[in-house]
């Protein structure tokens, strides 16, 4: 006679934890990949002059607020170029509002992985000036979005925008 061990209450939890964290993460890739592909179809209506068609794959990108910068950028550049500036700030807003969140969840996941003062000063001074952090080992342990770069760019168009009214 075989005995079929029974399973535990800390075993069935971490199965469920497990499967739980898998479709999370088939989740997030299959965002990563829909994000990319938009973007690299919207570089090829580029490249073929259909600069509309290109706005609006872009702008599906942006209205799911990806983590990514390809399509915030490439809508700036876009609209400058057109001197749409209302169009432009509503982007760069949009991308400031998304990767300062993220910039955010990066500074408090490196702070908790910091294991000295010094480098968790660092990481504060980086945070704060939108910079890359290397740890004494030379790997880089924060790194955020361009935020402050966003910023000059909406001055800049708040100003053009003002200047063409």
């Amino acid at each position: 006679m075989i005995f079929k061990r029974k399973k535990t209450d800390k075993q069935i939890n971490f199965k469920s934890k497990f499967e739980l964290l898998k479709q999370e993460n088939i989740k997030i890739q299959e965002k990563l990949e829909l994000t990319a592909s938009r973007n690299n179809i919207g570089i090829e209506l580029e490249k073929n002059d259909l600069i509309d068609d290109a706005i609006k794959v872009y702008e599906e990108n942006v209205a799911e607020e990806v983590i990514a910068t390809r399509s915030y950028e490439r809508l700036m550049i876009i609209y400058r170029k057109r001197q749409d500036y209302n169009n432009e700030i509503r982007v760069i807003n949009i991308a400031i509002d998304v990767f300062s969140k993220e910039n955010e969840n990066r500074y408090q996941s490196a702070l908790k992985k910091s294991n000295n003062e010094k480098l968790k000063d660092q990481i504060h001074i980086g945070h704060k000036n939108c910079e890359n952090v290397r740890g004494n080992d030379g790997w880089i342990i924060y790194s955020p979005y361009p935020v402050k770069k966003y910023q000059e760019r909406l001055k800049k168009a708040i100003k053009l925008n003002e200047n063409q009214i």
